[in-house]
């Protein structure tokens, strides 16, 4: 009470400052519009241009424009929006009185008020550890903070793969123990959901290998069950058709490195533990008798390290096409003495031995391919051979024979010293015989590959780290930029000590080349690329890389503008009902699964945000200042004078709905929910118990201690087995960073509680034993895994990791940012240094960005003339993936195949990311497909999954048509499994917020779907990807990006082939020649007449001049005017095919027989 008491009249004396600063002083500071990536010079010259030393921050409480919406310190690393009142706990919860101000109204501040810091007393110092590992967020155990530990079944448990790492004896040690240090924990926890997790579940831990313990490296898919224990090496085809791209192998063409001294199946290399890039393993055969690889993400060679008597071999099952080439040169065939494979004691005569200085080359006959082998140290060599082995079996149609014969083997005879064998692939089209890799069955001969790797074949990765820092821009002390670092402990296998920084050889990806920062990296580009899944991976030379990112704006709950004002009373009107929503009692009482509670709970925080941001804008103080001859403070007023008349949320609403949000994030984070979370101590993780519901009683028919999502893997989405967690655990965090955002008092009691979800998916530090470090987190390939330790039939699943939904694993590390950010203020004065609070914001920042640029490469489609952004082959037609695999993508669900099930999926939630998330170009791509297969199936709406289309529909343009079809969504929608995540306050809010972009041409057909007539929008023809306007001269690059009324010339040009059909010269001569001829005069056909002949101007050319009369009354306050208030497409089809359209210019008759032109006055 008395904490609650002092925060309070802390806080009093705060508002009454903030009152004298923005009312007394009669400031205003106007925010301009926030761009991703933009300087922070200038928000902080921005920021010292309005204030002087003596002001105080209370001085500096800004308001909102259209042209930015948050706020301009990045430093704060805050979220773009702060309460000017913090509420503290349940007592100080109620209406305020007409004299005082509310507690509730929303503002953008510059600078935070100066809390004095609370501290915290259990936050380890960053000094306590090393550059090279980030400090944990917190080292507290979860029984320290009151979870109760579980432990799982035997056959769920990490299994004998893990070797010494195995946490075999967790349940040994007590956490709650007084005496209990996090140094005594003796094994860290294991992961989970790494992108190599395939190579440690399933019938391995009982000593049996199947073909899907398999990993895909880039750009080898390497497996474990060739003729002898070791590593096979596959070069994977790459498959593509209409909705599905694979990567396919033939195995019998692979390459193993392995040795018949050992029987046993690998374990985990305890000196090369698993890791963000990779891991080790390794064979045993006695105590110092081991054979040992590194998985390692992006390696053109396979390296296996022998012990001394471990008889190292390498075998192929299919026979050479000529003879081996030792050091460059090939043995003639009287010199080719192999021995027999499999009879010792008859090769100690037959077959001949070779000494090998370096390399060996082998070509083999059926699969074409060409490998080279790379020795650590002259070695004596033996080459064997299977006749009987060299004639593939025959088989009937479609069986596929999953044993192994060998064909091919060579020896190391000498082998009393340890040695080190390094194979790549270097040619796969050797004689043009391979009719997957052969281009017209022609070889290709010796390549440039050939020649990288015999340069390079030295250095190899081993025990790769991953390094990662936030540092303060030197001039603004910001934080802009964020910087990876992947050391991939090169290591020299001759054991020179002369190795260069450029030595070592490995495959980046497309985005990996896009962040590189080749002044700070050791890294430089070969010029040698192979295609893969992901696209071109090219082969640079360095043994670190440093990629370098722009961390953009802070994390932020509301959008980059305010909602339009024409908007306003719908989305008043929607969010003062929507603000007294309920979640099922179930939920409210713990009974039931994590997913759907965390997303009605997030949707009511969202519900509460939009409330409080339309409550501050209500009360934006100096409207009579505003500049009225600008645009941008015109809106605003506009914007301020709708939410003053508007019925808006009372203080006393906001507070009751802020009251259920805490109770139902609370359930979950207390220990008194029956599905409660619990703390696995085998793999280190909190998982919900699981709920067995029961329908007639609404409620769970277990508690504690049976929790059967430790044993179900289908309950709960498989939260008992790892899967979705930051999907699940995102949207939780998500709702208590906004109860902590109103309730500091409250955020403080339940901080460590919140830590431990934030913890289970984002641990940045090995420090913290407790959980794995970023368990979903994929580093090289920037996004998340979110399929667990499950397994089918035993077997891990054939196409290895997998995750649907790209946006609901951006929205999982929003919400750590946003908690991250609102924790600042909590705990302090918005800069403090604690680890478990400022990390939060900044890791998870540079999480969530790594996220959305991998969800633009990998599940985003862009197809046409984005060569540079295109990743799959043109064969796959939809412009989104519904699931992402590491050997496949396809165009759908865990729940169906339908295209609006598959977008809709990677567009949910709707929160102030997403407009980063999704590009407009790849938007206006999706929205025709998407629109046509949600209004072809009465399901799409019934589900609610039409609620992204209208949000996508607004966002290519339509904000008005978008509000209006939301609105008339049946109530009933938004309690839909599809629809209950969203709210009709935060679908207005979202289609509200959108940018003003050039309209998407909807061009209007009727259908039938069930009697109900409806909409569909078919899409414009695709135009030329180049322009010229037949102009080569004069219409190049610079003429055509010049701007002409907020649009370039090109995008002009581009929007009248799109939109009205027009021919390429047609289109030049209408912008260059009579519409902006000083801006685009260089691409008008007519002036450039004399270099090409022009383009005869066509009846079509002079009908698009007609004149468009201003609208009546009647027609503008009718149903059938949609144009933008904005008059950016003001010419109105009043009749005609195109009724209810909207034109930059004046319609065609062949278009559309009557039009007007819309003015201001049809909205005054």
């Amino acid at each position: 009470m008395s904490g609650s008491m002092e925060m309070k009249s802390e806080q009093r004396g705060l508002l009454s400052t903030a009152e004298e600063g923005a009312v007394g002083t009669g400031r205003r500071s106007s925010v301009s519009s926030y761009q991703s990536g933009a300087s922070s010079n200038s928000s902080s010259s921005a920021a010292k241009s309005t204030t002087n030393d003596d002001e105080s921050p209370s001085d500096l409480v800004t308001h909102v424009s259209t042209r930015r919406y948050v706020f301009a310190t990045i430093a704060t690393l805050m979220v773009a929006w702060v309460a000017v009142m913090k509420i503290t706990s349940s007592e100080t919860m109620e209406a305020t009185n007409d004299d005082e101000q509310s507690p509730f109204l929303l503002g953008i501040t510059g600078l935070v008020p100066p809390y004095k810091s609370k501290g915290l007393p259990s936050s380890p110092s960053m000094n306590n550890f090393l550059d090279n590992d980030p400090a944990p967020f917190s080292l507290k155990s979860p029984a320290e903070i009151g979870i109760d530990d579980f432990i799982r079944s035997m056959d769920s448990r990490p299994g004998n793969v893990f070797g010494s790492l195995r946490r075999e004896d967790a349940p040994s040690y007590e956490f709650n123990d007084p005496n209990f240090n996090v140094e005594t924990v003796p094994k860290p926890a294991m992961p989970t959901n790494a992108w190599y997790q395939s190579l440690l579940v399933g019938s391995v831990n009982d000593g049996h290998l199947g073909i899907a313990n398999r990993v895909y490296t880039i750009p080898y898919i390497l497996d474990f069950v060739g003729p002898i224990q070791g590593v096979r090496i596959q070069f994977p085809h790459l498959e593509a058709g209409d909705t599905i791209v694979q990567l396919s192998t033939v195995a019998r063409h692979g390459l193993t490195l392995g040795s018949n001294a050992v029987k046993d199946v690998y374990t985990v290399d305890e000196d090369s533990p698993p890791s963000q890039l990779g891991l080790g393993l390794k064979w045993t055969k006695s105590e110092n008798h081991k054979m040992r690889t590194s998985i390692v993400r992006g390696i053109p060679y396979v390296t296996v390290e022998y012990d001394a008597k471990m008889s190292p071999t390498v075998i192929a099952e299919v026979p050479l096409s000529v003879t081996p080439a030792i050091d460059g040169v090939r043995l003639a065939t009287d010199e080719y003495e192999p021995g027999c494979l499999g009879d010792d004691e008859a090769n100690e005569d037959k077959a001949k031995q070779y000494r090998v200085e370096k390399e060996v080359s082998l070509s083999f006959k059926e699969s074409d391919m060409t490998w080279l082998l790379f020795f650590s140290r002259p070695a004596i060599v033996e080459f064997l051979r299977d006749e009987a082995a060299e004639t593939p079996k025959a088989l009937p149609p479609g069986v596929v024979d999953f044993s192994t014969q060998a064909a091919f083997g060579l020896r190391v005879v000498d082998d009393d010293e340890p040695i080190i064998i390094r194979a790549a692939l270097e040619n796969n089209c050797t004689f043009g015989g391979n009719a997957l890799f052969c281009e017209g069955r022609k070889p290709r001969g010796e390549t440039k590959l050939a020649s990288l790797l015999r340069k390079h074949n030295d250095a190899y990765p081993k025990n790769p780290s991953l390094l990662y820092n936030f540092p303060l821009d030197r001039d603004t002390k910001e934080v802009t930029d964020t910087f990876i670092t992947f050391d991939w402990g090169a290591t020299s296998m001759t054991g020179s000590n002369s190795t260069t920084d450029h030595d070592l050889l490995m495959y980046a990806l497309p985005h990996h080349l896009d962040s590189m920062n080749y002044e700070v990296s050791s890294s430089k580009e070969t010029g040698y690329c192979s295609e893969g899944i992901h696209g071109s991976s090219c082969l640079l030379a360095g043994n670190m890389w440093n990629l370098r990112e722009s961390l953009g704006g802070p994390p932020s709950f509301v959008a980059l503008r305010p909602p339009h004002h024409d908007l306003i009373p719908s989305l008043a009107k929607a969010v003062s009902e929507d603000i007294h929503f309920e979640l099922p009692d179930n939920y409210m009482s713990g009974d039931g699964d994590t997913y759907f509670s965390g997303k009605q709970l997030a949707k009511l925080g969202r519900i509460i945000i939009i409330a409080s941001e339309l409550r501050g804008l209500a009360a934006t103080p100096n409207t009579d200042s505003f500049d009225l001859d600008d645009s941008s403070e015109r809106e605003l007023l506009k914007i301020v004078q709708e939410c003053k008349k508007a019925d808006l949320p009372s203080d006393k609403d906001i507070a009751a709905a802020v009251a259920r949000l805490r109770s139902g994030v609370e359930i979950w984070l207390n220990g008194t929910a029956p599905a409660k979370f619990t703390y696995d101590r085998e793999w280190g993780g909190m998982v919900s118990c699981g709920c067995l519901f029961d329908d007639a009683t609404r409620t769970c028919r277990n508690k504690f201690p049976d929790c059967p999502s430790y044993s179900d893997p289908g309950l709960n989405f498989g939260n008992g087995f790892y899967n979705d967690h930051h999907f699940h655990y995102g949207y939780l965090i998500y709702a208590a960073a906004v109860v902590s955002n109103y309730d500091y008092v409250w955020a403080r009691k339940h901080f460590e509680e919140v830590l431990l979800l934030i913890r289970d998916i984002a641990n940045p530090s090995t420090h913290d034993k407790f959980f794995p470090q970023f368990r979903q987190k994929d580093w090289f390939l920037g996004s998340s895994w979110a399929s667990g330790i499950a397994t089918l039939g035993g077997q891990p699943y054939p196409n290895g990791r997998n995750q649907e939904s790209s946006s609901e694993s951006i929205h999982g590390y929003e919400a750590i940012a946003l908690y991250g950010s609102v924790c600042m203020h909590v705990w302090g004065d918005g800069t403090v240094d604690d680890p478990s609070v400022a990390n939060n914001a900044d890791v998870a920042r540079r999480v969530s960005l790594m996220e959305v640029r991998s969800a633009q490469r990998y599940w985003h489609v862009l197809h046409g003339d984005t060569p540079s952004k295109t990743i799959y082959p043109k064969q796959y037609k939809p412009a989104v993936v519904g699931m992402v695999w590491q050997t496949m993508v396809q165009a759908q669900t865990w729940f169906g195949s339908a295209l609006f099930l598959v977008y809709g999926i990677q567009l949910m939630p709707l929160t102030s990311i997403s407009e980063r998330r999704d590009d407009i170009d790849w938007l206006r791509q999706v929205y025709f497909p998407f629109s046509e297969s949600c209004e072809s199936d009465k399901t799409c709406t019934d589900q609610g999954w039409s609620i992204l289309q209208f949000a996508v529909l607004a966002a290519v343009g339509h904000r008005e048509l978008a509000a209006k079809r939301a609105v008339d969504l049946p109530k009933d929608v938004f309690d839909s499994a599809g629809g209950n995540g969203h709210s009709l306050s935060n679908t207005l809010w979202y289609i509200s917020t959108r940018p003003d972009v050039e309209p998407l041409r909807l061009e209007h057909v009727e259908s039938v779907v069930e009697e109900e007539k409806i909409v569909v929008e078919e899409p414009p023809k695709p135009v030329p990807s180049k322009i010229s306007c037949e102009c080569k001269h004069t219409c190049k690059k610079e003429a055509l990006g010049r701007d002409a009324g907020g649009y370039t010339c090109r995008e002009r040009i581009t929007w009248l082939m799109n939109a009205f059909g027009k021919s390429e010269v047609a289109a030049c001569r209408q912008v260059g020649g009579r519409e902006y001829m000083k801006e685009c005069g260089s691409c008008d056909p007519d002036r450039c007449a004399h270099v090409t002949p022009e383009e005869p101007e066509t009846k079509e050319d002079h009908e698009t001049d007609q004149v468009c009369p201003p609208c009546t009354s009647d027609v503008c306050q009718g149903d059938i005017n949609r144009c933008p208030k904005s008059l950016l497409a003001p010419f109105l089809c009043a009749s005609g095919a195109n009724q209810g359209g909207c034109s930059q210019i004046p319609w065609s008759e062949k278009y559309c027989t009557d039009c007007c032109r819309v003015t201001k006055e049809c909205f005054e």
